[in-house]
């Protein structure tokens, strides 16, 4: 019988306790319960926001292997992106840590139950003991700052030599503490649960903003790879008209229809193209090697692009742009979701501020306290209440040393000033973001109407100086300097046509329209969706602002 008594007071030791896998999925499951409850309709969709190591939800893209066996298009380029990128990993990751501090911001307002226990024997000249102990109860941290506990000990206490004796002594107790002037009330006692609310929402716009960003620059990356593949063909083909030329002119140099000097100007221009050709495949390599890394592929990992992306940006519409900017910077100061966050913590400063200046105040909480102990019986009818020990009184501190205090609240007051201005900076920059994404779209659509016309233009220079070339009405510097100026009109058609594609990306990143779809891609809403007739377009608003390859 002795020996079962210390079994089952241990017992609760080999019992208690939970695997790791238990804890991480529990905490996984209160972490994104939170971020379902948190979630708001203008952060777009909720799909991508589980870390690495969690099973992945409805509509989450998986990490999967890369494909090698076909060109990579650009709209599976940006879901490999966003399930494999180790920036985005990271910023799902700060989002699930913030819902994991709010998780126990909300626990200190919740009932904590504990429960010790311990056992021991004792040996001594005469006599051999075992003695056991348990203390086990709760406590609460009320919304207004009210802090209650209660609990039940017991001591037991058993010889094993000698006479037989033993003991049992059991004890109920419990206290309540209210802070009555510095630290009263919801607004004090709760400031740092609603910080960890405000910081979880705020972590939520930032990693929707996040994504606005980051599939703009994987579009802007990959069609910058594709412009290096577009260089290079251009220098090839640079390369091999030169060398045409160059033999053309050596020939009739040789037969005297043609001075001798000009072929060594088409052998030095042939010699410079080939050195640009091989410049340009070299960047072209290290614009894969980048990629690469953006994707989180291994560099020695073959890539190839789907060519045929950048080909189907020639047909997109492009008109001329009419933009209401005023128009578009209203959008932006209503849907910016950063912009926001900056208003918020202004906010914040201010509440803050509050804090600072109760923590000048004096202390003041009332204490109160009952001990009450048993007979030796441990049911409830065996307590001892006319004995028991009971306190009622107040708890002061005047803190004659105020000098910490007094630098908080001096910083506080600062600090609302800082936050302040930081709110109207960030309200100028969006400002001037919009301004020059308008300019930009409205540049970059004009930049391309005229380096379609260029390219033309130099098409038929290259054409009519290789007539006049050869019926001696041009020289062989003319020739080269046309075809010159033919692969500068090419590279420039390509940047202009993808510089276009990127400023409307921007531009509707910029002005808070731009949303992301499940599988990480963006999904472009029509300006006359968007706000109306606010923003004015020509032509077809969607066809303008729709490049292809989104939906």
């Amino acid at each position: 019988m002795k020996k079962f008594r210390l079994l089952l007071l241990l017992m609760p030791l080999f019992l208690w306790g939970c695997s790791s896998k238990y804890y991480k999925e529990n905490a996984d499951k209160e972490a994104y319960d939170i971020l379902a409850e948190k979630w708001q309709e203008e952060f777009g969709t909720t799909a991508n926001t589980r870390i690495s190591d969690v099973e992945a939800g409805d509509g989450d893209i998986k990490p999967a292997e890369f494909d090698t066996s076909k060109p990579l298009p650009l709209a599976t380029a940006v879901s490999f992106a966003t399930a494999n990128n180790r920036n985005y990993k990271s910023s799902r990751e700060n989002l699930y840590l913030s819902a994991l501090n709010l998780s126990l911001e909300r626990y200190n307002f919740t009932p904590k139950f504990f429960g010790l226990i311990s056992a021991g024997y004792k040996h001594n000249p005469g006599d051999e003991s075992v003695d056991a102990s348990s203390r086990f109860g709760v406590s609460q941290t009320l919304a207004d700052g009210t802090e209650v506990a209660a609990n039940i000990s017991s001591n037991w206490l058993e010889y094993l030599t000698g006479s037989s004796r033993s003991s049992l002594g059991t004890a109920l107790g419990a206290t309540i503490s209210r802070p009555l002037l510095r630290g009263a009330g919801r607004k004090i006692a709760q400031e740092n649960l609603t910080q960890a609310e405000r910081s979880t929402i705020y972590d939520m716009r930032d990693f929707a903003r996040f994504r606005k960003t980051f599939v703009v620059d994987i579009v802007s990356e990959y069609y910058g790879v594709l412009q290096t593949l577009d260089q290079v063909e251009n220098a090839r083909r640079n390369y091999e008209n030169l060398k045409v030329i160059e033999d053309r002119v050596v020939l009739s140099g040789e037969v005297g229809s043609q001075p001798k000097f000009e072929a060594g100007q088409a052998r030095q221009r042939t010699l410079q193209a080939w050195d640009s050709y091989i410049r340009s495949q070299q960047s072209s390599k290290q614009s894969y090697d980048n990629f690469k890394i953006t994707l989180a592929i291994s560099t020695d990992q073959e890539l190839e692009l789907e060519p045929g992306e950048l080909k189907a940006l020639e047909n997109v519409n492009m008109e001329d742009v009419d933009i209401d900017v005023e128009a578009a910077i209203k959008l932006a100061l209503d849907t910016r979701l950063d912009l926001q966050n900056s208003f918020d913590q202004v906010e914040d400063s201010k509440r803050k501020l509050e804090i600072a200046l109760d923590n000048l105040g004096i202390k003041l909480d009332l204490k109160a306290s009952a001990n009450v102990s048993s007979d030796g019986k441990t049911d409830l009818a065996n307590f001892q209440f006319d004995d028991g020990s009971y306190a009622l009184g107040l708890d002061t501190d005047f803190d004659l040393d105020r000098k910490s205090e007094r630098n908080s609240y001096r910083r506080a007051l600062i600090s609302v000033m800082q936050r302040q201005r930081s709110y109207e900076l960030k309200v100028d920059q969006v400002k001037q973001q919009v301004r020059q994404a308008c300019r930009d779209l409205k540049q970059a659509a004009d930049r391309y109407k005229i380096q379609m016309l260029s390219l033309t233009l130099a098409e038929k220079r290259v054409e009519g100086d290789k007539i006049n070339q050869e019926e001696g009405r041009a020289t062989t510097r003319d020739l080269l300097e046309s075809q010159a100026d033919l692969l500068q009109a090419q590279n420039a058609k390509t940047d202009a046509l993808i510089s276009f594609t990127l400023a409307q990306l921007r531009f509707y990143r910029d002005i808070g329209m731009l949303e992301v779809k499940t599988d990480g891609n963006a999904e472009l809403d029509t300006v006359a969706k968007a706000i109306g007739d606010g923003l004015k377009m020509e032509k077809n608003k969607s066809e303008l602002l729709k490049p292809s390859g989104f939906q």
